[in-house]
């Protein structure tokens, strides 16, 4: 018996169905069941065809699949002759958006002739699936009301999942799935529930938990839990969780209320640097609206061609050239004038913009700097790569196309990156060496913050190293400490072959002290503003040409840091 015969003359129902609950196609059996009428079912949405109760459930467990990729299994009831049956529902992910959903009515409660595995859990962790969990977190209430007692509803992030699943295979990433479910578990008592919701987040019943004090110390339980490494398959993973914490009666007195502003304050964790937990209050509603709000003005401004690219000179300290240009990144707001990455770019970070900026921003930079290299100028352009960029799998995709399409020479782009960012990646080894290999050259921003030790650096193709304005402005107190740091963090780049560059040089004194320690190049306000793209071939010509002194705030030439 072939495939197609052996599901035809089975009773179950196989149709697929879209994102948007549509059905796309009858696969075969059950064609005499008259309770889902298969033959009527194809291009109907199941909102037309089924009560709006199962219709939404449905709908609700298809997404969820296809976010998870999951497999999942819940019932439904539905209308017949008056009266309600169950209907088991099993979900296979089948494409990118959409999904093989095998259906049977269950007769009666005698009927067990279902093959299928209809418990409504996680099939990954084999927790609590998200209506299992309502259900729970209702019976919670109400018992929490009868007793007058309080309960936490908590909303975890596992931040890193979606990046394991990303590099190391999915695989993996279920089992540390299922290996996060039982250390939460482990911190549970039998009155308390969870579920998962997402690929990466957590969402907890707690019992009994009356003030913010006990919830601050079930938080910090929660995060505790996790401060061991994963040990999966060889890899040792970390991951670090935020919280978001509501609190019945006084956040919310149902369940759906409770679980918006648990994800509310899991946001605002998120926001201010994650890796904590945070409250529930009113004013984060505001602030999430506001954020929302500045979010799609962001967009917009993406669209729209607000962003521009501004060029700080960086000056070889053996002949007083520029060498080179660090790009960065400017909003040229409507109203607001001119802004800093400061303003943004956790914005665009928390909003998920930050790898369509960061793409945007390598081709502007590659495209600038291939004009300078037409032009006859022997400049690199070095540019900022943020965490989200890197993590992004189109990372090295973007910088190949971006020099490609803009014809320059791979060795005049540099890539920036900080140590923790090369250390916290699975695959932070192979794109900086697939880098190299490519003829772009790394940098290592913010040296020597004790990120990484040099034993672990050393296995990486670095070119150069940069000091921070921290590093430079410490080493200019009366404290010894950070001078004699500052001078031996240089000589060791250079015992390893490194470019050193001292960024936000602000004073003759700093600039004459970073000379006499040896390092190689200099940027930073004393020496020159950050240009527009324009300017860049005129302030070279005009050191070529005119060797007086002048304001360096305003033109520098050549001539202010020859001391």
């Amino acid at each position: 018996m072939t495939e197609s015969s052996l599901i035809t003359s089975m009773p179950d129902v196989f149709v697929e169905i879209d994102n948007r609950g549509r059905v796309l196609k009858y696969v075969g059996g059950g064609r005499d069941d008259s309770i889902l009428q298969p033959d009527s079912m194809v291009d109907r949405r199941i909102s037309d065809l089924w009560p709006p109760d199962a219709a939404r459930a449905m709908l609700r467990n298809i997404r969820r699949a296809l976010d998870t990729r999951d497999e999942l299994s819940f019932r439904v009831k539905l209308p017949s002759e008056g009266r309600q049956v169950a209907c088991r529902v099993r979900i296979i992910v089948r494409g990118f958006n959409r999904v093989l959903a095998i259906l049977r009515v269950v007769n009666s409660p005698s009927d067990n002739s279902d093959l299928y595995d209809t418990k409504p859990v996680d099939t990954v962790t084999g927790i609590p699936r998200d209506t299992a969990f309502e259900e729970q977190l209702e019976l919670m209430l109400a018992d929490a009301r009868l007793r007058e007692r309080g309960l936490a509803v908590v909303a975890m992030d596992l931040d890193g999942i979606n990046r394991i699943n990303r590099s190391i295979g999915r695989e993996v990433g279920d089992q540390v799935l299922r290996a996060c479910a039982d250390r939460l578990r482990s911190q549970l008592r039998g009155t308390d529930t969870f579920t998962r919701l997402g690929s990466d987040e957590f969402i907890l019943a707690i019992a009994d938990v009356d003030s913010r004090e006990s919830a601050g110390g079930l938080g910090e339980r929660l995060r505790n839990a996790f401060e061991s490494t994963f040990d999966i398959d060889g890899h040792g993973i970390e991951l670090h969780p935020s919280l978001g914490i509501a609190l019945f009666p006084v956040d919310g007195e149902n369940a759906s209320t409770l679980l918006a502003n648990a994800r509310i304050a899991l946001h605002e964790a998120g926001i201010t640097g994650g890796k904590r937990h945070e409250f529930y209050s009113s004013t984060m509603r505001h602030r999430v609206s506001q954020r929302l709000d500045a979010k799609e003005e962001l967009r917009w401004a993406i669209e729209h061609d607000q962003l521009r690219l501004r060029y700080q000179p960086r000056f070889q300290l053996s002949d007083d050239s520029i060498i080179g240009l660090e790009a960065l990144l400017r909003w040229e707001h409507p109203i607001r004038g001119e802004l800093s990455p400061e303003a943004f770019i956790d914005l665009a970070e928390a909003g998920g913009l930050m790898p369509t900026l960061g793409k945007w921003a390598i081709e502007q930079a590659c495209q600038h700097a291939a004009r300078w290299q037409q032009d006859g100028l022997d400049l690199t352009v070095s540019i900022n790569v943020t965490d989200a960029e890197f993590a992004h799998p189109q990372f090295l995709a973007n910088v190949r196309n971006a020099l490609a399409e803009s014809g320059l020479t791979p060795s005049r782009l540099q890539i920036e990156l900080t140590e923790r960012m090369l250390m916290a990646h699975e695959r932070g080894y192979t794109i900086a060496h697939k880098l190299h290999s490519e003829g772009v050259r790394l940098v290592i921003d913010q040296f020597g913050l004790g990120y990484s030790s040099a034993s672990k650096l050393i296995r990486f193709p670095i070119h150069a190293v940069k000091l921070g304005r921290d590093l430079l402005h410490n080493a200019a107190s009366a404290d010894p400490a950070p001078a004699a740091l500052c001078a031996a963090l240089v000589a060791m780049a250079h015992e390893l072959g490194w470019e050193t560059v001292a960024v936000g040089v602000e004073s003759r004194d700093q600039l004459d002290w970073l000379r006499g320690l040896g390092c190689r190049a200099v940027q930073g306000y004393f020496l020159s503003v950050p240009l527009v793209a324009d300017d860049v071939a005129e302030l070279i010509d005009s050191m070529r040409d005119d060797g007086t002194d002048t304001n360096v705030l305003e033109m520098p030439l050549a001539s202010p840091i020859t001391g």
